[in-house]
């Protein structure tokens, strides 16, 4: 089984392309070590920057710790989740 990463991006204030591309390579790097990455960004900025610098890669990013948890759910992960 996978292990669950996940990182946030509600406090973050300074956000652009180049931090966006930091986490995409992040992304890789993790995937290869068979971690999955989610990462919850409430701001539409940094939406719309991981958007446009998300080249082929599989990170999911969401809108809120809601909807992650549901992912969770989907990938047969629940004993990370407390339920």
């Amino acid at each position: 089984m996978r292990a669950v990463l996940f990182a946030t991006l509600d406090f973050v204030a300074y956000f652009d392309d180049t931090v966006a591309e930091y986490i995409q390579q992040e992304c890789v790097v993790r995937a290869s070590l068979e971690y999955h990455l989610l990462i919850v960004a409430p701001a539409e900025r940094h939406k719309q920057c991981l958007r446009r610098t998300g080249n082929g890669t599989n990170m999911k990013v969401f809108e809120s710790y809601a909807k992650a948890r549901t992912a969770l759910e989907g990938i047969s992960v629940k004993r990370f989740l407390n339920v």
